[in-house]
């Protein structure tokens, strides 16, 4: 598909009240998990948020946030993403 076609696609999902969707790359996919040893707590969180690296600032934000979404699979995280290397 090209580009005008995506454009147009994502426009017509917008006007029918779709939200747009988060894209991460496949290389970022996991890495603040990785940052908290597998387990993402809520003081891996605070942890995160006090980090002197902007990254995992941004993904410790990121990580709370997405604790408050609706997730399809009822917020489970499957044994195979937590363990991606």
């Amino acid at each position: 598909m090209d580009r005008i076609g995506e454009l147009t696609a994502k426009l017509q999902s917008l006007k029918k009240g779709g939200k747009p969707k988060i894209h991460i790359k496949e290389s970022q996919k996991g890495s603040f998990t990785r940052y908290c040893n597998g387990k993402v707590t809520n003081e891996c969180i605070q942890r995160g948020k006090n980090s002197p690296d902007p990254k995992i600032r941004r993904k410790a934000v990121f990580a709370q946030n997405a604790r408050r979404w609706k997730h399809a699979n009822g917020g489970n995280i499957p044994n195979w993403f937590i363990n991606h290397e």
